[in-house]
């Protein structure tokens, strides 16, 4: 589960991804980068698919930045172009709620622009620092981000175990194909995970569980020969019909599309 699915249209702009040091690892996914190339730039549609995680993304383009925060809890399309400057800080399940005090709960497919629709404790200090790392390279920039995000990690101390604890539910839930499944062999009761659940990520147990289900059928579908039947059954759907159907909502297309697609980005490079 720990291998990235590719996305190509990403590696088309030069998209760069950093990944954190150990102290952030439990919090954060990833950095990534779009450098800005100026011109008209190149336009690429990608799909960013939820998995319970949530997205701070800094647009650097125009001189002054736009700050946006995301949770969202469907696959969304975007349209990405090559003359934009923009940094992402991608939050694994929770890492936003412990690192920036953000209640995952108030937010929910919505974007939310800091200083307009969304002003946080640490909305003046977040800015201070965009002044401060403006004349520095991209990679500067990620760097005095990351330098940010560690110095609130001072604050975690008291609430580890708990945080912990919410990560090594995320984790079994990426191997359950069902909620009691799930909570059978967490030993907690379903009542408890969810409140748990609602409180730190802002999804439900059942939401969760899909999630993880379908990041498992998209990743059969691209790395394995299985036939899609094959790939259902894995995931722990009733029948091919069934898992079309639930694919198709996630994800936007059918399962032979997506593999076709993402198949042909692979070998056709």
């Amino acid at each position: 589960m720990a291998e990235l699915i590719p996305a190509d249209s990403f590696k088309a702009l030069h998209v760069q991804t950093f990944f954190p040091e150990p102290r952030l690892r439990p919090w954060i996914q990833c950095y990534w980068i779009l450098g800005g190339q100026g011109g008209v730039g190149t336009a690429a549609r990608e799909k960013l698919y939820p998995d319970a995680g949530s997205s701070l993304t800094i647009d650097l383009s125009a001189g002054q930045p736009v700050i946006t925060f995301t949770s969202n809890r469907v696959t969304k399309v975007e349209v990405f172009r090559s003359n934009q400057q923009l940094i992402g800080v991608r939050f694994n399940p929770s890492g936003s709620f412990y690192l920036l005090d953000l209640d995952p709960q108030m937010f929910g497919d919505r974007q939310y622009v800091l200083g307009g629709d969304l002003q946080p404790a640490w909305y003046r200090s977040f800015m201070s620092l965009m002044d401060r790392i403006y004349p520095l390279t991209m990679s500067g920039r990620v760097a005095g981000i990351r330098s940010w995000l560690t110095h609130r990690l001072q604050k975690l101390d008291a609430q580890e175990r708990d945080m912990r604890t919410i990560q090594g539910i995320v984790a079994q839930s990426k191997l359950m194909n069902s909620v009691p499944q799930l909570c059978e062999q967490l030993g907690m009761n379903r009542r408890t995970l969810e409140r748990k659940l609602r409180r730190q990520i802002g999804v439900s147990p059942a939401e969760l569980i899909q999630f993880g289900r379908m990041y498992r059928a998209r990743y059969g579908l691209i790395h394995t020969p299985a036939s899609i039947g094959d790939v259902a059954q894995d995931c722990g759907f009733f029948d091919q019909a069934h898992f079309t159907r639930a694919f198709r909502r996630y994800t936007l297309e059918t399962p032979g599309s997506y593999r076709k697609r993402k198949v042909s980005q692979i070998y056709n490079k």
